[in-house]
């Protein structure tokens, strides 16, 4: 029973250890501090330095190397050599001493030094070192290969504060940033150094700031704080950014990103500052133009100089960040943040943690745990992935927190899971959205331009037509057209003998083109909505009235009837008509004769004569009969004051009168005949 109790508590003292260690590679027992962890691009090997029961070891993997007995102030990997700078305590007087294993061959090699020196960098085979004399800071060089020192050594600077960092290298050169404080002015300088023949030469330096205040060396450059801030980039650039007094952290890579209290500066070739609800503790450089500040609780998503959203995640540091995946420290655990979605996942580890040293696409993690250290891998391995948009001009790529300008083909790596993206061309295009993964990882597309909606709708005519473009379109009321974006030339074409104004209800007209532009917007007419209405035009379509002259001879007075309208005309006018045949009437006042056309067609005809003659008569006295014993009544005969030529007084032509009088002439005799038989 006891044994079954006793098998029983080490099984739950032992969960909480193996749930904690699903990431766990590798256990290195015996270690009591650990002073540095390292990767060999050469060997492929993972180091660490550290010590035990007061002897000092590299660790190639697993696999521990003695150097020596010592105590270790600072560690390195300078090229193929793992460096350890510490001390050993001889009669109770500590002495300098540097520990070398080279990682090719496993040589060891142990160096006493006359003083202090502090490990600047390496240029192939030799350690930049720098150290103190009276007379100022200099530095010299150590030939890792033998362990000796070079005869020469050239001077960074004078004051009590000289500090040096080597911010590029190649096979016998560096570029160093080197600053001094004297008397709270701090200079900073630029320096290129050689290495020829066992001889340092050093260019003159480049001073890049002087200025009141104190420096601050972030990860790829420094910052200077003061009345007169700067940050230096690791290239050498200088940028100036006002009010730098509370730096709490940041991050420089090219481009600065500084937290300054409850603000972002964001410094590259201008400086934006974006206020934050909260002082900010972390940074985190994302993909193309976002970036992660954590505050508090809270981690805010800012893109182009502002904060586009928040969410509900902490993490204490930044350890290091690959693939589109930041990798960072919670208390007791580890974060892999995906930088293009802010999307996070948490692994439990135990311990305090070390150093880590990255690995293509992850990272391992050196956590001590009771002189046991615990390596956990963190994997999220990238893939490459690109999508191409066959069209000359820019597009706006929106994939996660990420919304950026590119053209032509875009180029990603990204964490390995699904991705929804919209690749939205320049205005006048189809959207596209798609999705990318391993599998689905080269994209080409071609854009497809949007159609917008144009409403033209014509009043006053049953039919009219327009040109735009190269287009003519007929119409018997309401026009709908859908066109890409684009500027057109544009006409109304009427019916004859109209004319037309035309009202822009929405879009432009200018000039006799219209400009299609995109457009959400939605319009209701006649009972029918259309969507996406870029232009709505109405024309109004009037008859057009031309002028009819009527000349009025023979009176001052006429009444006029034309197609049943009655006009009553005074003298010579003008009248106003639409086009079209009118048949004409004009009415004759007693004692006038009228004569005009029966018709006008206007606007061909342009003028109307009605001619009025007045009647010219008199009285006819009968002959005189053999029965007549009474004379008639005496009748009132109307003289006319003028007589017509040719024309008898009772307006009867001679000729006429002649053959009445002959005809008269004959019925007598005849009845004279008759008498007489």
């Amino acid at each position: 029973m006891k044994i079954i109790l006793l098998v029983t508590l080490l099984v739950l003292a032992l969960v909480p250890l193996t749930s904690s260690q699903t990431l766990v590679q590798n256990v290195i027992y015996n270690v009591q501090s650990v002073d540095g962890v390292f990767h060999s691009n050469v060997t492929g090997e993972n180091y660490m330095v550290g010590e035990f029961q007061g002897e000092i070891y590299v660790w190639e993997n697993a696999s521990p190397v003695p150097l020596g007995q010592g105590v270790v102030r600072s560690a390195g990997l300078e090229g193929d050599y793992v460096v350890v700078e510490g001390y050993v305590v001889v009669n109770g007087t500590p002495l300098s001493r540097m520990w070398i294993l080279n990682v090719l061959n496993n040589g060891e090699m142990e160096v006493p030094l006359s003083g202090n020196y502090m490990l600047i960098g390496n240029v192939g085979d030799y350690l930049l070192l720098s150290y103190n004399e009276s007379s100022g800071i200099y530095m010299t060089a150590l030939d890792m290969s033998t362990g000796k020192f070079l005869d020469v050594s050239i001077p960074l600077g004078q004051g009590s504060e000289v500090e040096a960092v080597m911010v590029n290298s190649t096979g016998d050169s560096a570029n160093l940033l080197v600053w001094s404080s004297n008397g709270g002015v701090v200079q900073v300088e630029t320096e290129q150094l050689f290495l020829l023949s066992g001889t340092i030469i050093s260019s003159p330096p480049e001073t890049l700031v002087s200025a009141p205040g104190k420096v601050l060396v972030i990860h790829g450059g420094l910052v200077v704080e003061g009345s007169q801030s700067y940050v230096v980039t690791d290239s050498g650039k200088v940028l100036y950014v006002p009010g730098l007094t509370s730096v709490a952290g940041g991050w420089i890579s090219g481009t600065a990103f500084i937290l300054n209290g409850s603000s972002l500066v964001v410094a590259s070739s201008t400086t934006s500052v974006i206020l934050l609800p909260s002082p900010g503790q972390l940074v985190i450089p994302g993909p193309f133009n976002v970036s992660y500040v954590i505050s508090g609780d809270q981690t805010y998503v800012v893109r182009d100089g502002a904060i586009v959203s928040s969410t509900t995640f902490t993490a204490t540091s930044l350890l290091y960040e690959s693939e589109g995946t930041a990798y960072l420290l919670s208390p007791g655990e580890l974060e892999e943040m995906n930088l293009f979605t802010g999307g996070a996942t948490e692994t439990p580890i135990q311990g305090v943690v070390e150093g880590f040293v990255p690995l293509q696409g992850g990272i391992l993690v050196y956590t001590l745990v009771n002189d046991a250290v615990y390596v956990y891998l963190a994997s999220s391995p990238g893939f490459t992935a690109s999508i191409t948009l066959n069209y000359p001009g820019y597009w706006i790529l929106e994939l996660g927190n990420v919304e950026v300008n590119v053209t032509g083909t875009v180029s990603l790596v990204l964490p390995s899971q699904q991705y929804a993206f919209t690749a939205q061309p320049e205005p006048g295009y189809n959207s596209i959205r798609g999705e990318l993964s391993p599998g689905n990882s080269t994209l080409v597309f071609t854009p497809v331009k949007s159609l917008y909606t144009l409403l033209i709708v014509g009043f006053g005519v049953p039919r009219w037509s327009v040109e735009i473009g190269d287009s003519l379109m007929n119409s018997t009321g309401l026009l709908v057209l859908s066109e890409p974006v684009g500027t057109y030339q544009f006409r109304v074409i009427p019916p004859a003998y109209y004319n037309y104004t035309v009202k822009v209800v929405a879009g432009q007209l200018s000039n006799g083109e219209i400009k299609v532009s995109p457009s959400s917007s939605s319009l209701e007419l006649n009972g029918r909505t259309y969507h996406n209405v870029s232009l709505y035009l109405e024309i109004n379509f009037t008859e057009e009235r031309f002028t009819l002259h009527v000349e009025v001879q023979g009176l001052s007075h006429v009444t006029l009837d034309l197609n049943g309208t009655v006009y009553n005309i005074t003298g010579n006018s003008t009248l106003y008509l639409l086009p079209g045949v009118y048949f004409v009437k004009a009415f004759s006042p007693a004692g006038y004769n009228v004569t005009y056309p029966l018709k006008v067609n206007v606007p061909l005809n342009t003028t109307l004569t009605i001619t009025f003659i007045k009647n010219m008569t008199r009285p006819i006295t009968p002959p005189p009969t053999s029965n007549v014993t009474k004379a008639p009544p005496k009748q009132n005969l109307t003289i006319q004051p003028t007589q017509t030529p040719g024309i008898s007084p009772l307006g009867i032509s001679p000729i006429y009168l002649k053959v009445i009088s002959l005809l008269v002439f004959i019925a007598v005799a005849i009845i004279i005949a008759f008498r007489v038989k």
